[in-house]
């Protein structure tokens, strides 16, 4: 009767032994899941940001706009009056160019014609 009260012990020692390992894995699989809710939160805090500070550029803007407007309208005036007088100093320096030029000309051809009377009086005679 002693040996059959052996065996039965250490077959129910070995059936605890597994259903440990069971839960073990159990617990690997619930860490995963809290590290994804963190990085939805982060994003949802950037969004937030960045609408604010548009909001505070668009109001100093259009307070420095008016004032610009007024001075721009004084300065022009000045400008045109200033862009006449320059045309007119333009014109006289292509006149004294133009008058050089024709005096070089005249010099040249009456050098040729000369030469040219002299030559057609000889051929005429040898033909008689």
């Amino acid at each position: 009767m002693a040996d059959c009260w052996v065996k039965k012990k250490k077959k129910k020692k070995k059936k605890k032994k597994k259903k440990k390992k069971k839960k073990k894995k159990k617990k690997k699989k619930k860490k995963k899941k809290k590290k994804k809710k963190k990085k939805k939160k982060k994003k949802k805090k950037k969004k937030k940001k960045k609408k604010k500070k548009k909001k505070k550029k668009k109001k100093k803007k259009k307070k420095k706009k008016k004032k610009k407007k007024k001075k721009k309208k004084k300065k022009k005036k000045k400008k045109k009056k200033k862009k006449k007088k320059k045309k007119k100093k333009k014109k006289k320096k292509k006149k004294k160019k133009k008058k050089k030029k024709k005096k070089k000309k005249k010099k040249k051809k009456k050098k040729k014609k000369k030469k040219k009377k002299k030559k057609k009086k000889k051929k005429k005679k040898k033909n008689c």
